[in-house]
């Protein structure tokens, strides 16, 4: 046995290598290899973080979107005042109804429906004050139009327009309107069936 170079020794005519010593070179190049590895994770983590907030600020607007074109349905006041947001069309004299042909049913809520009104009666602003069981409790904080100044039939025909569009939506049965009473009209509680004699038109 021979020694002949560092990190080999000769049993006759073999040379078997042991373990070679590590070198500069090789750790720097483990190194380089382990920092990339390090990088390559941080940019993959990087990039899915950000498509992740991206879809979800896609589906917060979205929904942002759609909130607010239930609630602010664009409305043409010179042809069709409040087109979206009323269910019936109300014809009081000839007690009839026609379904309005542009409502959607995903505007079919108490929320929508008042708003419909208050822009189908400009002078009248109803508000919501909540629901316990079948019934939909409301006021008119000024009432002086509609009691005193559009007559027994003008709130009578108001009343109507109310009580069929908002018993419309599912389980309201009875509309209760809280203001000041007048001349023409006085708070109450209307139910639905007392205007179950008005003839659905096509």
């Amino acid at each position: 046995m021979v020694a002949v170079n560092p990190g080999c020794i000769k049993f006759q005519n073999f040379i078997i290598f042991d373990r070679p010593s590590a070198n500069s070179s090789t750790v720097t190049a483990i190194f380089v290899r382990y920092i990339a590895l390090i990088l390559l994770s941080v940019v993959i983590f990087s990039c899915n973080e950000n498509r992740a907030k991206a879809n979800s600020e896609s589906t917060d607007t979205s929904a942002i979107k759609k909130d607010s074109a239930l609630n602010n349905a664009s409305i043409d006041s010179d042809s069709h005042v409040g087109a979206f947001l009323y269910v019936w069309s109300i014809d009081y004299e000839k007690k009839t109804k026609t379904r309005n042909p542009d409502f959607s049913n995903d505007l079919l809520n108490v929320d929508s429906v008042i708003k419909g009104l208050n822009q189908l009666y400009p002078e009248i602003q109803m508000s919501k004050i909540g629901l316990f069981h079948d019934t939909l409790f409301s006021e008119i904080k000024d009432s002086e139009y509609l009691t005193e100044r559009i007559g027994t039939y003008g709130a009578e025909a108001y009343i109507a327009d109310v009580v069929i569009n908002l018993t419309a939506i599912k389980k309201i049965n009875f509309v209760k309107i809280q203001f000041e009473a007048g001349s023409h009209l006085s708070p109450g509680v209307w139910d639905k069936r007392d205007f179950d004699n008005y003839k659905e038109l096509e």
